[in-house]
């Protein structure tokens, strides 16, 4: 499980996110599936020192449950560009590779 402060195992670690944040000011979760969920697991813990540590607002009311739906979004989107990038290279087009334009409105004789 990927998240902060490790409350799968139900506590708070203030004590090494503080650590962390002490190290290097600038870390900052990241807005993935992975990061999302980080937060999620926090603010369904009650963790709110955990969350004003790395820069979060506090947790809302009725936020946890809408936030996760963000984090099943979020995966669904990831996953979704895995499975278009595989496509694209089993049709041999590069990555990233701009859409062919014709040069003139004369149609192709193939």
């Amino acid at each position: 499980m990927t998240d902060i402060d490790r409350p799968l195992l139900g506590g708070c670690r203030r004590a090494t996110v503080g650590a962390l944040m002490a190290h290097d000011p600038t870390l900052r979760v990241a807005r993935n599936a992975a990061g999302l969920q980080a937060i999620w697991w926090a603010r369904f813990h009650g963790c709110e020192e955990v969350l004003h540590l790395i820069g979060e607002r506090p947790t809302k009311p009725g936020q946890t449950i809408v936030s996760l739906g963000g984090i099943l979004h979020q995966r669904v989107r990831e996953a979704e560009s895995t499975v278009d990038r595989r496509a694209d290279e089993g049709r041999g087009k590069p990555p990233d590779a701009p859409t062919p334009t014709p040069a003139t409105d004369v149609p192709s004789r193939r």
